[in-house]
């Protein structure tokens, strides 16, 4: 049942972002709802009454998301207290590791307010580190209202004046070094490209890396390999795990690995993607801890209706989106599909079961993929299986190359080398799938496709689950 409120929460966001009638959709939904819950009813099932009881508290949760993100986004608002379209002076507080881009520096920033109301600004490409994260500034110019609503308020060629360093989190401010420090450990011993490719692979973003690069895992289908936080998280406790079982008490690599993704999350920004990441390893390691079932529908739940308090828009972010359905892919759509091709083994170099994990990560994302940047190749399905084979290697060499940088040059720079022989082979791959693509029709992008898409992937993963309870029974 908490999955279902914490669902029905979301979803009266979602209709409100998107501004939908509410009162209709709340129609619309309470009849869906009855026939979904004696369909998919056990044989204790509850009584009319009690589904009756879970319909209304679900269409009650509904419309609390709706006036929820009203509420929060008329707060937000009056509480900025600056104005669109004029020019305003105030102060800011560098929020992140400034972004640089072919055309711009992109420096973001938290007003002083007590809002704390987040704007990027965007400058020169002369501006190149001439900020930092912690730096108090004082800004003046006009400010520009966000594009969509996963954006932040922009500011362009403002006049900006330093005031004060260290003004920020110490710890985030440490992490973010940490971060940077490791990128240039990569810059020193790899080409541009490389270097971009395994810190992304590594420590996640696409920092340094070039525009025609960027264009080419676009059109080729491979840019969320740099984004794959669940996956990196996992093999870190996991390294974490081997290194210090029989030295520590199991209680104490519980904490220290929990201290490790916090770590990590911080140290990749927090964005979407890796604060899910992050929330849904923390819930697993303290599901196995206390030794109970780790639910991972009701984990996926709770952890997008915790972000969704703190800032309901941060649904309509892409990142967000193509985080958690992927995730959503990966559990709930590899086990249906395992037993339609009779999978038996991850062949030679794990290539099945690469391929399953590119198979159900994109058809999951596909419609999202299309709404948000207009295209989508089928091809995608072949270059991510090739990609995936390696990751996990390029981690560890990547790893090896930022510890080892911190003793000495040359051990990085042979471990470098070897790195370089597989980052070779990844761009290989994402050059021969960018002249290769066969893009889907824009129709297959439109809500109505959405709908009855994902309609089919939920049937098809529940008809499965149907047949596995069939089967222990």
């Amino acid at each position: 049942m908490v999955f279902y409120i914490a669902v029905s929460f979301l979803s009266g966001i979602l209709c409100a972002r998107l501004r939908w009638n509410i009162v209709a959709a709340v129609a619309g939904l309470i009849p869906a709802g009855v026939v979904f819950l004696i369909a998919t009813q056990e044989h204790d099932a509850p009584t009319l009454r009690t589904h009756i009881v879970r319909i209304a508290w679900c269409a009650l949760c509904f419309l609390f998301g709706a006036c929820y993100l009203n509420l929060y986004v008329a707060w937000h608002t009056r509480a900025a207290l600056l104005p669109f379209g004029t020019t305003v002076d105030f102060t800011a507080i560098v929020s992140g590791a400034p972004m640089r881009t072919d055309k711009y520096e992109i420096i973001p920033v938290a007003s002083t307010n007590p809002s704390g109301q987040a704007i990027a600004l965007f400058e020169s490409l002369k501006s190149d580190g001439q900020y930092k994260y912690g730096d108090l500034l004082q800004i003046s110019g006009k400010i520009e209202s966000p594009k969509t609503a996963a954006d932040d308020p922009a500011m362009f060629f403002a006049n900006v004046d330093f005031v004060a360093a260290d003004k920020g989190s110490w710890l985030v401010g440490k992490m973010i070094g940490f971060k940077t420090a490791i990128l240039k450990k990569f810059d020193a011993v790899l080409p541009q490209d490389e270097a971009a490719l395994l810190g992304g692979i590594t420590v996640g973003g696409t920092a340094g890396m070039s525009s025609a690069l960027k264009d080419a895992m676009s059109v080729s289908g491979t840019s969320y390999i740099t984004t794959m936080y669940g996956f990196k998280i996992a093999i870190i406790t996991l390294m974490l795990g081997e290194t210090l079982a029989g030295i520590l008490p199991r209680r104490m690599i519980f904490l220290f690995a929990v201290a490790v993704i916090v770590l990590f999350l911080v140290m990749s920004g927090g964005s979407a993607s890796a604060a899910r990441a992050g929330i849904m390893s923390a819930l697993a390691l303290f599901a196995k801890e206390s030794g109970r079932i780790f639910n991972m529908k009701n984990a996926l739940a709770l952890s997008a209706t915790g972000m969704a308090l703190f800032d309901p828009r941060i649904l309509m972010e892409p990142a967000f989106q193509l985080s958690f359905l992927s995730i959503l892919g990966i559990v709930y759509l590899a086990p249906p599909l395992k037993t339609l091709i009779h999978y038996r083994s991850p062949g030679i170099l794990e290539w099945r079961e690469n391929a399953i994990i590119a198979a159900t990560t994109l058809a999951a994302i596909m419609p999202v993929i299309l709404a948000d940047f207009g295209s989508f190749s089928l091809t995608a399905f072949f270059s991510n299986t090739f990609i995936m084979m390696a990751v996990l290697p390029l981690m560890v060499l990547g790893l090896a190359v930022a510890s080892l940088g911190a003793l000495s040059y040359y051990l990085s720079f042979f471990v470098a080398k070897m790195a370089e022989i597989l980052l070779w082979y990844q761009l290989g791959v994402i050059k021969i799938f960018t002249a290769f693509v066969m893009p889907l029709p824009t129709i297959f992008g439109t809500p109505v496709f959405a709908v009855a898409y994902y309609c089919a992937l939920i049937a098809f993963a529940a008809r499965h689950e149907t047949t596995q309870r069939m089967a222990i029974e």
